[in-house]
C-alpha cells in the first residue's frame, strides 16, 4: 500500500505540472488535501515518510505548484488573524519545548492554504469544490463498508470502539484515525456539495451519502451538525423551492430524525457518557488558564501541542483525557488571550462576511469547535481553511480581465436548477 501511495503521488504532482496553467493551482489544493486525508493520518504513510514528512510533503507541493503560476495572492485579511493565532502558537511551543514539532506542522500547513488558496480563480474554485466533495465521498463510502459491512476498521488493527447509536457496529474511522475528524470530513463534505451549483437530485444524492458517512462515525454532535446543515442550508439556498428538492429534503429530514429516535438509549448514553463531563471541564477550565499561569503565559499561550503539560500542572480538569476537545479551549492554552480575542474576532467576521449556505456550514462548523478540535488536526484544518477561504471569496476583487460571473454554461444550468 505504501508502494502503490507513492507510486499515486508521484504519478499526481507531474500530472499537475502537465496541466493548464489556468487549473493548476486548484488541482494542488485537492492533491494537498488528498495526501492531509489519505497519507498523513497513520498507515498509508508514503513509504519511510511519517505523518510530518506527509505535512511537509503536501506543502511543497502545493507551493511548488503555485510558484509556477507567479499569481498575485488576494485572500481576505480577515485571515491575518488566523495567522496571529498560529504564529503565537508555533512560537510558545518552540519557546516550551525547543523544537518545531508535529502540532506546528499541523498549524503552519493552514497557513499555507490560505496563501495557496488565496491565488485560485473562479474556475478552479469550482475543481476545489467538486474535488473536496469527492474526496469526502470516498471518505464516507470507507465509513459505511467499516461500519456497517464488515464492521471492522479497514486501516487499523483495533477499532476505535462502538457505536453508541448502533451498538452491534463499530465507530467508522476510514483513513482519518479518529471518528470525529472522519466526520468533520464529511460535514464540511456536505458544506461543499451545497455551494456547487448542480441539479437538486444530484447534490442530495451526494448529501445522503455524505450523512450517511456521518452516522457511521457514531458521533452525535456531528450528526445534529450535518442535519443542521443539510436543513438549513436548502432552505437558505433556495432549493428547496424545487419539487424534487422538498420531496428529498424530507427524506434527510426522517433519515435524521429516524437515526436519532430509533436509538434514544444509546444517544442518551452518549450525551450523558464521560466524553461529555469531559468537554463540560475543558469549558469550566478557562478561567484557570487565566488565574493559574504565568502573565506572560496566560497572554501568549504555552504553544501547539502544550495541552497535556496544562493537564500535568492541573491547570486543565485532569480527568484521564489529553485532548481539550474545545477549540476555544485549546486557543486559549496555546495562544493564550491574545490568541482567543483574534481567533473570536476572526470567527465573527467570517459569519458576518459569508453568504447563503455557505455561512450555514461555517456555523455548523463553528458548534462543532465546541466538541472537537478541528486546528489540531491536519486534515480537518485544512478542509475548515479551505472552506472558509472559499466561503469569502465572492469578497474579494476579482483579478483584471477576469469576469464577475461564472460562465455562461453554468449560469444557465443554475437557471434550468431553480
Amino acid at each position: 500500500m505504501q508502494f502503490i501511495t507513492g507510486i499515486a503521488l508521484a504519478l499526481g504532482f507531474v500530472g499537475s505540472l502537465l496541466a493548464p496553467v489556468r487549473y493548476r493551482i486548484g488541482i494542488a489544493v485537492i492533491g494537498g488535501l488528498a495526501i492531509l486525508i489519505f497519507v498523513v493520518p497513520g498507515s498509508l504513510g508514503f513509504g519511510p515518510l511519517g505523518a510530518a514528512d506527509s505535512i511537509i510533503v503536501a506543502a511543497a507541493w502545493m507551493t511548488a505548484l503555485s510558484l509556477s503560476t507567479l499569481r498575485p495572492l488576494r485572500f481576505d485579511r480577515l485571515f491575518a488573524l488566523y495567522i496571529v493565532v498560529v504564529l503565537l502558537g508555533s512560537i510558545g511551543a518552540i519557546i516550551t519545548t525547543g523544537e518545531v514539532g508535529f502540532p506546528v506542522l499541523v498549524a503552519l500547513s493552514g497557513i499555507v492554504f490560505v496563501v495557496v488558496c488565496g491565488t485560485l480563480s473562479r474556475e478552479e474554485w469550482l475543481i476545489v469544490r467538486v474535488g473536496a466533495t469527492v474526496l469526502a465521498a470516498l471518505v464516507a463510502v470507507l465509513c459505511l463498508v467499516e461500519a456497517f459491512a464488515i464492521n471492522r476498521p479497514l486501516f487499523v488493527a483495533t477499532p476505535f470502539g462502538l457505536s453508541p447509536l448502533f451498538p452491534e457496529s463499530i465507530r467508522a474511522q476510514a483513513t482519518l484515525g479518529h471518528p470525529l475528524v472522519a466526520a468533520m470530513v464529511m460535514l464540511i463534505g456536505i458544506g461543499f456539495t451545497l455551494t456547487l451549483r448542480f441539479r437538486v437530485g444530484s447534490k442530495l444524492l451526494v448529501v445522503a451519502l455524505l450523512a450517511a458517512g456521518v452516522i457511521s462515525t457514531g458521533s452525535t454532535s456531528a450528526i445534529i451538525a450535518a442535519a443542521f446543515t443539510v436543513i438549513a442550508g436548502f432552505i437558505v439556498s433556495g432549493g428547496s423551492n424545487s419539487r424534487i428538492a422538498r420531496v428529498g429534503l424530507a427524506g434527510v429530514v426522517v433519515f435524521f430524525v429516524a437515526t436519532l429516535s430509533l436509538v434514544p438509549s444509546g444517544l442518551l448514553a452518549d450525551v450523558s457518557n464521560q466524553n461529555s463531563v469531559h468537554r463540560a471541564n475543558s469549558f469550566l477550565a478557562i478561567p484557570r488558564l487565566f488565574t493559574s499561569r504565568s502573565p506572560v503565559e496566560a497572554l501568549f499561550g504555552t504553544g501547539w501541542g502544550s495541552e497535556e503539560l496544562m493537564y500535568q500542572r492541573n491547570v486543565l480538569i485532569n480527568d484521564n483525557f489529553f485532548a481539550i476537545d474545545n477549540q476555544f479551549t485549546t486557543v486559549i492554552v496555546v495562544a493564550g488571550g491574545i490568541g482567543i480575542v483574534c481567533f473570536l474576532a476572526f470567527i465573527i467576521g467570517l459569519l458576518l462576511k459569508s453568504r447563503g449556505s455557505a455561512r450555514v456550514t461555517l456555523l455548523a462548523l463553528v458548534l462543532m469547535f465546541l466538541s472537537f478540535d478541528v486546528l489540531n488536526w491536519a486534515a480537518t484544518s485544512a478542509l475548515f481553511i479551505t472552506f472558509a477561504s472559499f466561503a469569502l471569496f465572492k469578497q474579494v476583487r476579482p483579478r483584471d480581465g477576469e469576469p464577475v460571473a461564472l460562465p455562461n454554461a453554468r449560469e444557465s444550468l443554475s437557471q434550468r436548477v431553480r
